[in-house]
């Protein structure tokens, strides 16, 4: 059974994936279009923020270095 098959008893499947397909490859982009889903439903969000994370690598511009 796929999630959107699932029945959620108390919160809503706002998850869209054509509109997550046209953020594909921006994880900033994602995440702030997760962040909104989440900060949509009251019920899931964290009075004061907090809600959302992410981690991405990325290469330092100036020695060409990977971070994290």
């Amino acid at each position: 059974m796929s999630i959107k098959e699932t029945n959620f008893k108390h919160v809503s499947y706002l998850w869209d994936d054509a509109e997550a397909a046209k953020l594909a490859g921006d994880e900033v982009a994602l995440l702030i279009y997760r962040s909104n889903l989440l900060g949509a439903d009251l019920r899931l969000t964290n009075y004061g923020g907090g809600n959302t994370s992410c981690k991405a690598m990325a290469k330092d511009p100036l020695t060409g270095q990977t971070l994290k």
